[in-house]
This record gives C-alpha cells, structure tokens and sequence, in this order.
C-alpha cells in the first residue's frame, strides 16, 4: 500500500510544470521507497515495474529539458559571436566627424541594446564572450574620448587665433588710412574662413566682436 501510494505521487509529478521540482521530489519518493520494506512477492515485479515507468518518463523529461535548455545557451552563444563580430566592424570603421561619432555611438548603444535582450551562453564560454564584446565597447569608448579630446584642445586653439584676429581688426576700426586698412581687414577676414570653429560657449560671442569692428571700419569709411 505504501508503494503504491508512492507510485501514484509519481504519476502526479508528469503534470508538474517545474522540472527541477519533479526530479528533486522524485528523488525522495526514490528514497521512500527503499526504506519501505518488501512487498508480497506477486505483486513484487508489478508495482516495481509501475514506479520504474513513471520514474523513467520523468527521467526522459528532464533529459529533454536540459537538452532544450543547452541548445538555447549555443543559441545566445552564436548571436551573441554575431554581436562581437558587428561590435569589432564597427570600432575598426574609422570615424572623422562629430556627425559620423553620433551616428557610430547610437549603432554601439543598440549592439548593447539587443545583448541584453540575450539570455546566457553555456558556463565554459559565457564569461569569455563578454569579455571580448565588453573589450570592443571599451576601444570605441576609449577612440571616442580621444577623439573629443583632441578636437576641443583644437576648437581651444582656434579660439586663440580667432580672438588674435578681433584684436587685430579691432585695432584697425578707427584707422583713416582707408587703402591699406581695407586690405589688412579683407585679409584678416578670408584668414578668419580658414580657421575651424571654436568652443560653442564662445563662437557666437567671438565672431559679433569680429564682425562689428569690420562693419564699424566699412561703415565709416563709407561716410
């Protein structure tokens, strides 16, 4: 009767949706069963063979799940080998233009969007995949700052030399010496083109103090 009674519980467990719950109650009905004593020996085979089946259908489930589960884990695995490979494509795509780093950050921002959509690659490879995709993130990052770095010391310079030119034409402002005044000022202007931009905080402020010592110089001379 004991044997029986855990025969049925087993049963039971085929229509338990968690697999590691059925296979860890099952292990203890296991247990149960070896600590109840025998059974009449004509029923002996029969309600032996009732538990095996029940037991090996568990089994099975459990073998199939894990099995589901592994090529899961290769799944993420190669998506997420596609991720690295797209992640060292792009850090290796030389990038020039404040526009074309905006650009090339959003598709890295994605890259780290759609890898943590992913669930985990199998143990022995998991930490070693993010490392390499984690190093790619690092490089872009890291050629970013460089690059940011570098172009505001640049916009830095231009901003002295732009700032020499207002000095200069603010100097000339006042002059009467109409000929050779208006030849400094055109040249100081196509000089002013050549020049890239300067910090934002000063490039309209920089530019309205070139621009009104040419207009007062112009206008004057105009009068």
């Amino acid at each position: 009767e004991a044997k029986m009674a855990l025969c049925e519980k087993a049963e039971e467990l085929l229509i338990e949706q968690s697999v590691n719950k059925s296979f860890k109650l099952l292990q203890d009905y296991h247990n149960e069963w070896k600590a109840i004593g025998p059974v009449p020996t004509s029923n002996n085979e029969e309600i032996w063979e009732r538990f095996k089946v029940a037991s090996d259908k568990l089994n099975d489930r459990r073998k199939a799940h894990y099995e589901e589960l592994q090529g899961k884990l290769e799944e993420n695995y190669e998506a997420k080998k596609a991720l690295c490979a797209k992640a060292e494509e792009l850090v290796l795509t030389p990038v020039e233009t404040n526009k074309q780093w905006t650009k090339r950050t959003e598709e890295i921002d994605d890259l780290m969007k759609v890898w943590k959509t992913l669930g985990p690659a199998p143990r022995k490879v998991n930490d070693e995949i993010w490392a390499t995709f984690k190093g790619f993130l690092n490089q872009f990052y890291d050629a970013k700052k460089n690059f940011f770095g570098s172009l505001k010391a640049e916009q830095q310079d231009n901003y002295h030399k732009k700032l020499d030119l207002v000095k200069q034409s603010e100097a000339l402002k006042d002059s009467t010496d109409w000929g050779a005044a208006t030849k400094t000022l055109i040249n100081l202007q196509k000089e002013w083109k050549t020049i890239g931009p300067t910090p934002r905080k000063h490039s309209d402020d920089i530019w309205k103090k070139f621009r009104a010592a040419n207009d007062f110089f112009f206008e004057t001379k105009a009068k």
